[in-house]
């Protein structure tokens, strides 16, 4: 698989209401990010392009941190990132990682909702 489908970055784009989930500025021009990354040559792996493994994030010169935004600050700092689980080991899922965004730390379901619980 080459990326995220078009129903699942419709379902992500609903879920941030069109904003950057991480700081909540709106993402217009904003990419959705994986957070376990695809790998070189991609991944077959059927989570990795699935709305638990995206998230709305802005992007580019115009972004809320005038540095490139939050997709930027991601790849910069991807140790913080690890930690707030806007990326995502490659031995781990990530729809039961836990990540830390602008509505406090959620799980991302594959049907585009956050939930406060711990998937069973």
């Amino acid at each position: 698989m080459s990326g995220f489908s078009p129903m699942t970055r419709e379902l992500i784009i609903e879920r941030a209401g069109q904003c950057c989930e991480r700081c909540y500025r709106y993402a217009r021009g904003g990419s959705i990010h994986h957070r376990r990354p695809r790998g070189m040559g991609g991944s077959r792996r059927p989570e990795t392009n699935a709305a638990s493994n995206g998230v709305l994030l802005c992007d580019g010169p115009a972004a809320a941190d005038g540095q490139g935004g939050c997709h930027r600050w991601v790849e910069n700092h991807r140790t913080e990132a690890l930690e707030l689980g806007l990326l995502v080991p490659q031995g781990h899922n990530p729809r039961t990682t836990p990540v830390q965004l602008h509505v406090g730390l959620v799980y991302l379901t594959d049907d585009g909702m956050y939930e406060h619980e711990e998937p069973t």
